[in-house]
């Protein structure tokens, strides 16, 4: 159809109080936008701003939370009028976000003209999250746990990690922590402590459990041998708790896999209580993904160090008697994937202004990402020894004292 043909929206709206004011036709649209963009961006209606703010108490929070959920329908459903969430949060490539006095300000927009659903979906999972959230807080309801509330509306979360990107969205938005809401992290870590160890009012000792919910006070039965161990797999971990003689001084934790928020945060709090000589290592796969749990976990805890499993460990200890170890190739996901973790490394030098010892640990981490590079090969921290996974922290141990 010829654009010329289109006439004015006044003429298509013959008789109406709006026809007065929509005189703007789609020709004189495009002849004042020079791109495509910018026609997309004048056609896209005005919105509503609806904005959450940091909150003090849970009935400033409810009130907000009512009163924003009324205006929201009363837009949407009343009016016809798209809406803008405005709160705090973090930076992604994807979002518009300004300086705002609170720190940096994110803009979600519903209904988003877009074409993906995923840029539509995340506004009612949000809206969502905050009803059940403020019928939490009006009713006083026992403590939950967020995979409980994703299986709630398994259809409109679509998967518990969105849920668990909700929460952060949340906390940021309130300056508040899960636990404002009665809300916890689904336990997911597990912790074996060969000396005593209480935490809170649970004791732990010569057993495995889960990292625990309450976090508070820790008292623990420290000695000259004490060390922490951080393990990237279950698997592993289970191994070496069978090793009772070895580990009988050694505070043991894995977070199968990337860590969730109660294993950092354990971590966290053991950094705080133990003595300065107490060692914190941390063993993972010798892959990109592993030096990335790595890094996760040093948020919480500057003093961890990566011990294991390095490449040149691999390597080294890849004899006849070690038949099992095979080094795999690394794919075209892998590699580009230990770049981009490479510049995020580099990247964190720069800004931070750290210890010596972080320093440090950061360069080690970007050199064993890029000796991976080099040799275009990764290893499972399964195989290493033959699969005798006390063998292998006999060895380690018995070189670095």
């Amino acid at each position: 159809m010829n654009v010329n043909s289109y006439q004015p929206l006044s003429q298509k709206i013959p008789g109406t109080n709006q026809a007065k004011h929509l005189t703007m036709s789609l020709r004189t649209l495009m002849g004042e936008c020079y791109s495509r963009m910018k026609l997309k961006e004048r056609m896209i209606p005005e919105s509503r701003v609806v904005e959450f703010s940091e909150v003090e108490s849970e009935e400033e929070c409810q009130r907000q939370i009512t009163n924003n959920m009324r205006f929201i329908r009363l837009a949407l459903k009343e009016h016809a009028i798209p809406i803008t969430v405005v709160f705090n949060g973090s930076i992604t490539k994807r979002k518009r976000c300004e300086e705002g006095s609170g720190g940096k300000l994110l803009r979600w927009r519903y209904p988003e003209f877009a074409n993906t659903k995923k840029k539509c979906s995340k506004v009612p999972q949000l809206l969502q999250l905050l009803h059940i959230l403020n019928e939490r807080i009006k009713t006083k309801k026992n403590t939950t746990t967020v995979r409980d509330i994703y299986y709630g509306n398994i259809e409109l979360f679509e998967s518990q990690q969105m849920v668990e990107m909700l929460f952060q969205r949340i906390e940021a938005m309130f300056n508040v922590e899960k636990l404002f809401f009665n809300v916890v992290s689904t336990q997911k870590g597990l912790i074996y402590s060969g000396p005593r160890l209480q935490i809170g009012s649970q004791l732990f000792h010569a057993e495995c459990q889960l990292v625990p919910y309450d976090q508070g006070e820790m008292i623990v039965q420290q000695n000259q041998q004490l060390k922490v161990i951080v393990l990237e797999k279950d698997a592993i971990f289970q191994q070496l708790i069978q090793c009772q003689e070895m580990i009988k001084d050694w505070i043991i934790v894995t977070g199968k896999g990337y860590p969730d928020h109660l294993s950092r945060e354990l971590l966290h709090k053991l950094d705080l209580s133990l003595q300065g000589n107490v060692q914190f290592h941390i063993f993972t796969d010798s892959d990109p993904y592993g030096i990335d749990i790595v890094t996760k976990y040093m948020v919480k805890c500057p003093r961890l160090i990566h011990k294991g499993v390095l490449l040149n460990q691999l390597i080294t200890r890849n004899t006849e008697s070690n038949s099992m170890l095979v080094l795999l190739p690394l794919s075209l996901r892998d590699a580009t994937f230990a770049m981009g973790l490479i510049r995020r490394l580099c990247k964190e030098e720069e800004e931070e202004e750290g210890s010596v010892r972080k320093h440090t640990m950061r360069q080690n981490l970007k050199y064993e990402v890029q000796r991976q590079l080099f040799f275009q090969r990764k290893g499972e921290m399964n195989v290493v020894n033959n699969g005798n996974v006390q063998q292998y922290f006999k060895w380690m141990y018995s070189r670095i004292h």
